[in-house]
């Protein structure tokens, strides 16, 4: 006898009595829920260039400003700063889906695409409500 699929693609297979998530296996039998959420994280890398634009615009308009002659320099300079500042997109959104038991909850997966995890979520659903 063949096991329904509700879901196979991108690594996570949705059965009746499995969920795998790139090679890292879940009873169904254990779990009573599936939720999803998501959360914001932070790239460090992005999040150091944008302070650093910040303040380098700032202190070399402020060098402009003060100890020079070429005042719109330094206004340029500090704008550029802190619109660079704002441009600079150091947070985006990662979705999980977070699987319930009796033992606890458990985040089971983490994805940035936000209608895959979505897909995800109502395939272990589907399957927890088939198995009874």
């Amino acid at each position: 006898m063949s096991t329904k699929t509700f879901l196979s693609e991108s690594g996570v297979i949705v059965t009746k009595e499995r969920v795998v998530f790139n090679g890292d296996t879940y009873a169904l039998a254990n779990v009573a829920s599936c939720k999803s959420r998501w959360f914001w994280a932070t790239d460090s890398f992005k999040s150091f260039l944008k302070k650093l634009c910040l303040w380098s615009g700032i202190l070399i308009g402020l060098y402009f400003f003060i100890f020079s002659h070429a005042k719109p320099v330094g206004f340029i300079f500090i704008v550029a700063g802190i619109v660079g500042y704002f441009v600079i997109k150091d947070k985006y959104k990662i979705y999980k889906v977070i699987l319930g038991a009796s033992s606890g909850e458990v985040d089971a997966y983490k994805s940035p695409d936000g209608t895959f995890i979505n897909r995800v979520t109502k395939a272990i659903n589907d399957a927890i409500i088939e198995r009874g």
